[in-house]
This record gives C-alpha cells, sequence and structure tokens, in this order.
C-alpha cells in the first residue's frame, strides 16, 4: 500500500510538472503586452521560394505584376491555389505591408509566420546568410513584439532580441 502511495505521488508530481511547463512554454511564445500587441519568438526561417511582397522590387516589374494580378483577378472558376494567392496579396495590400521588408518565423514545429516589419528593424536580420548558417550548424532566434494581421502574417513594430544559437537552422525550397 505504501508503495502505491509513493508512485501515484511520483505520477502526480511528474504531471504537475509536465503542465506546469506547457503553460510556460506557451506563456514565452506569445503574451499580449498593453497596446494588444504580442511578443512572439521562433527561430528565422528561410524559405528558397515564395512571393510575400515586393520589397526591393523595381516598380516597372510591380506595375507588370499588379497588371497580372488584377486581369488573373478578373476571371471566374480560378483554381483554390491563385484563389487563396490573391486574398493574400489583397490583405498584404490593404494593410500597406506589400512593399515592406519581411522574413519568416518558425514560431513552433508545425507554424511558421510571415514578419513584415519597417526597414530600420530589418537592419538586425537581413544579413544572415542561410548557406552559412547550416555549415555552422548555427539558427537565429528572434524575439518581437507585433501584432498579427492573419493567422499566418504579423506586422512587427518593433525587434526586441536577435540571437544566434548552435542548433540546425531549417529551410525548405
Amino acid at each position: 500500500m505504501f508503495y502505491y502511495r509513493q508512485q501515484m505521488q511520483k505520477i502526480k508530481t511528474i504531471l504537475f510538472s509536465a503542465i506546469a511547463l506547457l503553460f510556460m512554454t506557451i506563456g514565452a511564445c506569445s503574451r499580449s503586452t498593453n497596446d494588444g500587441m504580442e511578443v512572439i519568438s521562433g527561430d528565422l526561417y528561410f524559405k528558397l521560394i515564395e512571393f510575400d511582397g515586393f520589397y526591393g522590387t523595381p516598380d516597372s516589374l510591380i506595375n507588370k505584376f499588379e497588371y497580372y494580378i488584377d486581369s488573373m483577378a478578373s476571371l471566374e472558376n480560378l483554381n483554390e491555389d491563385v484563389e487563396q494567392f490573391l486574398k493574400a496579396h489583397q490583405l498584404l495590400k490593404s494593410n500597406d505591408l506589400i512593399n515592406l521588408p519581411n522574413f519568416s518565423l518558425k514560431v513552433d514545429s508545425v507554424t511558421n509566420i510571415q514578419v513584415y516589419l519597417d526597414e530600420t528593424e530589418f537592419e538586425s536580420i537581413k544579413n544572415f546568410d542561410r548557406s552559412q548558417l547550416i555549415r555552422d550548424n548555427n539558427k537565429v532566434r528572434i524575439v518581437l513584439e507585433g501584432e498579427y494581421i492573419s493567422d499566418q502574417i504579423v506586422r512587427c513594430s518593433k525587434i526586441l532580441n536577435v540571437t544566434k544559437v548552435e542548433e540546425k537552422t531549417y529551410w525548405r525550397k
């Protein structure tokens, strides 16, 4: 009987510790501030090919893209991928994000978000090289303050911390 109570106490302790750790982890990943902004942390994530805005694109090319996108939007019976692209493009335009620098942030094992920020804040992260990070077995951990525009789009108001740590860098072709 004593052995049974001892085992149950161990199980309760382990379970309590696991639950406490879970709540601390959730709190560390995203917590609200007084002005509606959230503190968000994650790892810099590299995508080799993706449309995520017009930052750094010449105006002549932007005009061609906009014409093409407007032409697509006027068509009927678009496939789901094209419709999602058009909605994302419209969301970026309506929130004045389309011309801002941006990067991908891996916030947990399954969620990546696209972070849009001004050029001043972008200075602290723009020079990280994917190949060099992979070669050195490093990744970049970022903590920022921002607001969610959608489930996967964040407008960053301030980069709070950028740290290079010795772990695997995530990326996708």
